[in-house]
C-alpha cells in the first residue's frame, strides 16, 4: 500500500532519530520512560508508553 510520510508515526528514545524522521516528514513522538533515564526533549511529542502515544495520537487502544 501507499503511503505517505505525515501518515507514518516514528517513535524512539534519542531525539536525533526523531529529528531526522520529522526531517523526512514523519509524524514524531519521543518515549521518556524513567527506567531508561530518558531525558524528555522539547522537539516532539512525548509519551510515556504505548497506551500513551495511542492516546495522544488517536490510535486504537492496545488489547
Amino acid at each position: 500500500a501507499n503511503v505517505s510520510a505525515d501518515e507514518c508515526l516514528f517513535l524512539s528514545d534519542v531525539e536525533a532519530e526523531l529529528d531526522a524522521a520529522a526531517q523526512a516528514g514523519l509524524r514524531t513522538c519521543q518515549l521518556v520512560r524513567a527506567q531508561d533515564r530518558t531525558v524528555a526533549g522539547t522537539r516532539h511529542a512525548v509519551a510515556a508508553d504505548f497506551a500513551e502515544v495511542a492516546k495522544q495520537f488517536g490510535l486504537p487502544k492496545l488489547a
